[in-house]
């Protein structure tokens, strides 16, 4: 309960900095890509992501990356041949921010969420 209460607070903040600089009457829309580290539809971590969405501020987007579990295992030489990884690229790289829920596993980041995300963004020659 307390990291959803952090997160809306960030967003909330990130809200009042936009009505500080206000240059003209309409507000910045924020683009926020979460991802869920679980494949589990009533996943708590999945479930926080879509609180969220729901209680975002208007101008504050949060969308779910749908295709998660359709990321294959990070593999360079087949990076440019995948749609789901163009795809998941370009959201993150159009996001403002990406938020991360995810389960912890011996006191770190899941691995297949290192292998199937993370690595995607390796320099790719």
């Amino acid at each position: 309960m307390n990291q959803k209460i952090q997160i809306l607070k960030i967003i909330k903040n990130e809200h009042q900095v936009f009505d500080d600089r206000k240059t003209s009457n309409m507000e910045q829309q924020i683009n926020i890509i979460g991802i869920s580290g679980s494949l589990k539809s009533t996943s708590a971590n999945t479930n926080i992501l879509r609180a969220m969405a729901t209680m975002a501020p208007e101008h504050v987007f949060v969308k779910l990356f749908e295709g998660f579990d359709q990321l294959p295992h990070f593999n360079p030489e087949i990076a440019s041949q995948i749609e789901v990884v163009s795809n998941f690229r370009q959201q993150i790289q159009e996001a403002h921010a990406v938020i991360i829920s995810t389960p912890e596993y011996a006191f770190g980041v899941p691995g297949v969420l290192k292998m199937r995300w993370i690595g995607w963004f390796l320099p790719v020659s």
